[in-house]
């Protein structure tokens, strides 16, 4: 932008680093009542003349004091202009040569010449929400500010805030408005409505009265409450004073910022600032005196077909027979954030979900100490690529002894807000089985390894605790015991069992190594009392003794 502004008033001093190295910038030469738009000049030179070619200037504007960008050179004066193109940039007599009998001579009378760019945007909601506010730009007079206020406020629900303004206190001589302008017009809406450069607002007696704003009330740093002869605020507030009114303003709803959007879009598509749009979602369904409707660059759609009352009824009873479905037979349709499982998948998986959630129980069970993470490894082959399923069922069968309710879609996110981390690994290579699950809990105190497998695909197995071989059914309780590999260990073992009316229904063993560390699970039919536990605890050889029940 070039600004022409008499030498005794500069209104303007945003520039750009140099003229005269300028290229490819976009220029708008303002001069009173002739305006001159020019784009993608190119205007090179090393003296203060710049020619970009020999044709004749359009235009000639001299007698300008022109700021060049350039240190030490002060002689530029005037501007040649052909076809909306800076052409040079120098004195009258050097720019001679491209001046001609048609050339337009214009005397800025000594005007302050400033280059600059002019970014134009906008903020998208913002520029929607003015849309349907008042607009002050072409008020003239205090008579003109107050109908158009009390215009909008005839269709404005009472209560409820006039925002907008863009006025200029320049256009009726520069008399700074006062709320007594609006106050008889607005008298049930507080009125809150920007000058144009956005630093000052003028504010009615109700939006003063609500956001507190009195004759005792300072004006913060960088502010000022501009005041009457009596020291009453008298209605405008300028720039940091008006974050003292802002804040009382309610925040635009869920609803308000759907419409500022779709006012926004509906006037981009109307001016083609948006060369085309497709819609599918809508401020109000079914799809009624939409604005969008007859637009010719846009594509309307009905979302999720649910545009019409019967298309409603018909997603309603899909959604009813998705829950009868995962109730009944745990089957999983159209989930956004767990796998669709069909019938058939279901029943191949549910072995494995089966296994994996005892397995992440008995660890939950078995476990001393803040467990910190757990890692779920899946060794030979599993018969399925995607494990999510299983993976959940894991932590779904470990947290479910911690907390009220937990499920597919709950149970990654209750791990993680307990701080504990979950990772899952695969390895291909051959194992004893034609697969299995080891799930290793970490806690504060110790790590604690369990894996399982199924035989013939359908039938739950325990194959290993802590990295001793075993084969133990995970079901019921069970009584789980670290002790050295002697002889009569397991006697005493059973005899306080037995002891304690406790009926044993099955019993596994295994052991490192000869004489080394054996392990003992045994099934019972009844879970045994503290007493038994701790007799069992003080038997010789026997290094530990913990209690689950799956």
């Amino acid at each position: 932008m070039l600004r022409f502004s008499p030498l005794k008033k500069i209104t303007h001093t945003a520039c750009i680093a140099g003229l005269i190295t300028a290229a490819q910038m976009s220029f708008a030469v303002e001069a009173g009542p002739t305006n001159i738009s020019a784009k993608g000049s190119a205007v090179t030179g090393s003296g203060m003349t710049a020619v970009s070619s020999l044709r004749l200037a359009d235009k000639l504007y001299f007698d300008a004091d022109i700021w060049t960008g350039h240190s030490g050179k002060k002689d530029a004066d005037t501007i040649a202009i052909r076809d909306g193109r800076i052409i040079g940039v120098g004195t009258m007599a050097s720019l001679a040569e491209l001046t001609g009998p048609s050339t337009n001579k214009i005397d800025l009378d000594g005007a302050f010449v400033v280059p600059g760019f002019i970014d134009n945007h906008v903020h998208f909601l913002d520029g929607g929400a003015s849309l349907n506010r008042v607009r002050l730009r072409t008020a003239k007079s205090q008579q003109q500010v107050a109908d158009t206020i009390k215009a909008f406020a005839t269709n404005t629900p009472k209560g409820e805030w006039i925002l907008g303004g863009e006025w200029d206190h320049e256009s009726w001589g520069g008399q700074l408005p006062t709320k007594e302008w609006i106050d008889a017009v607005s008298p049930d809406h507080p009125v809150m409505v920007f000058r144009l450069d956005g630093h000052m607002v003028l504010a009615n007696s109700l939006a003063l009265k609500i956001a507190g704003i009195d004759r005792d009330t300072k004006a913060p740093k960088g502010g000022i409450i501009v005041r009457d002869t009596q020291g009453n605020p008298a209605g405008v507030l300028k720039d940091t004073a008006i974050a003292l009114m802002i804040k009382f303003i309610p925040k635009a709803t869920a609803e308000q910022l759907d419409k500022m959007l779709e006012w926004a879009s509906l006037e981009a598509l109307k001016n083609g600032d948006i060369a085309g749009a497709g819609l599918d979602v809508y401020t109000s369904e079914p799809f009624e005196d939409n604005p969008f409707m007859g637009l010719d660059n846009i594509v309307t759609t009905p979302h999720l077909a649910a545009s019409t009352d019967e298309a409603q009824t018909v997603v309603a009873v899909d959604v009813a027979q998705q829950m009868i479905d995962y109730l009944d037979n745990g089957i999983i349709n159209n989930a956004v954030n767990v796998p669709s499982l069909d019938k058939e998948t279901r029943e191949k998986l549910g072995p494995l979900i089966s296994l994996a959630g005892k397995l992440g129980r008995f660890q939950s069970l078995y476990i001393e100490g803040r467990p910190s993470s757990i890692e779920i490894e899946y060794s030979g082959d599993i018969g399925i690529a995607d494990t999510y399923a299983i993976t959940t069922a894991v932590i779904i069968g470990f947290l479910e002894p911690k907390v009220e309710s937990v499920n597919q879609v709950s149970a990654p996110s209750q791990l993680a807000e307990r701080g504990i981390s979950s990772s899952e690994i695969r390895v291909p290579g051959d194992t004893s089985f034609g697969f299995q699950i080891k799930v290793t809990v970490t806690t504060d105190k110790e790590t604690s390894q369990i894996a399982g497998t199924l035989y013939d695909n359908t039938d739950p197995r325990i194959c290993s605790i802590g990295g001793t071989r075993m084969d133990a059914v995970p079901d019921g309780w069970m009584v789980v015991s670290i002790n050295e590999d002697k002889p009569l260990v397991l006697g005493r073992l059973t005899s306080v069992i037995g002891e304690a009316k406790v009926n044993i229904a099955n019993l596994t063993l295994g052991r490192d190594e000869e004489g080394g560390c054996a392990l003992t699970l045994i099934n019972l039919d009844s879970p045994l009392d503290e007493d038994a536990l701790n007799q069992l605890r003080g038997l010789e050889h026997v290094q530990q003794i913990r209690q689950v029940q799956l």
